[in-house]
């Protein structure tokens, strides 16, 4: 793209992050390795000492790549899986399995951390375990499991991707099991409290605040390659962009951020509003307003709904 952040203005923000005393970094993209720069932008991060994680396609990895890595703080490389090859390929186009997983044994020979994204739909539903047996074979570190949410492109793809209340109750249960069949996988779902039940939820509930999504924790936001700030990747709210603002006042000044980080789950409505997880997990506030208008409104997505 023609309006995406130069190598010095990566620089500066970078610099900016650091003082502000951002400790981690998540290097996603569209696909960060076809930055031809990317090399240089790793070196200032390691340079600074931010613990980063890389997010890529898995099809573009090789051992230039993986050497630069070894030499990071990286807390883990994410390729993503989407299923079983006939179900990732659906998906990710043909060829591209073969890739990850080749990709995958790169990374695990230079001690690199791997984590698998898979996106639960219901294409992949019944891909789950095989899937977590083939991972526990290549010593992948962690799976995470997030489910399809039709924003963006994908809600041309809902009627074919999108779980309903009886596959979200299967990924529940497959998602249950599988964590307790590989112990040696560290599996995680996305930000839904329906996956986790009551586990922490006494927890939570005493803070009343919802922990699952880093965008009401307050303590994560995306920016995009043009220096939009968001606190959402899933929608983009326009908090600011760096080129006419300094990281700093839109992180402490912006009306979104604000919005967002002064969240109360007891103005929560409809089947969140009655959800006995509504401090654990608080619905996606991002998807009741895209679908509702009301960020206070029941989450569209959620089994409950």
């Amino acid at each position: 793209m023609e309006n995406e952040l130069s190598l010095d203005e990566i620089k500066d923000l970078l610099e900016q992050l650091y003082f502000m005393g951002v400790m981690q970094l998540d290097i996603t993209g569209g696909e960060p390795l076809l930055r031809p720069d990317l090399e240089a932008i790793l070196h200032t991060i390691r340079e600074m000492g931010f613990v980063v994680t890389l997010l890529t396609n898995g099809t573009l990895l090789d051992g230039n790549v993986t050497g630069i890595l070894s030499s990071m703080d990286i807390k883990f490389v994410q390729i993503p899986l989407e299923g079983m090859p006939e179900n990732h390929e659906f998906v990710r186009g043909g060829g591209t399995f073969d890739r990850c997983v080749d990709s995958i044994r790169l990374l695990k020979r230079a001690n690199i951390p791997v984590q698998v994204r898979t996106t639960v739909s219901k294409r992949s539903l019944n891909d789950l375990e095989n899937l977590a047996q083939l991972l526990v074979g290549l010593n992948v570190d962690s799976l995470l499991l997030a489910e399809f949410i039709p924003v963006g492109r994908g809600m041309a793809w809902e009627k074919d991707f999108f779980l309903n209340k009886e596959e979200k109750t299967m990924f529940k249960e497959t998602y249950v099991r599988i964590k307790a069949m590989f112990p040696e996988l560290a599996v995680q779902g996305g930000p839904y409290g329906y996956l986790e039940g009551h586990k922490g939820f006494k927890e939570a509930g005493e803070f009343k605040k919802s922990f699952m999504c880093g965008l009401v924790r307050g303590d994560w936001c995306q920016i995009m390659p043009d220096g939009t700030v968001t606190p959402c990747d899933l929608i983009i709210f326009h908090a600011g962009n760096v080129r006419t603002q300094s990281m700093r006042e839109i992180w402490r000044e912006s009306p979104v951020f604000r919005a967002f980080r002064g969240f109360d789950a007891e103005k929560l409505k409809g089947s969140c509003g009655d959800c006995g997880y509504k401090y654990i997990c608080g619905g996606c506030r991002a998807l009741a307003f895209l679908y509702n208008g009301d960020f206070y409104a029941e989450d569209p997505v959620c089994m409950k709904v």
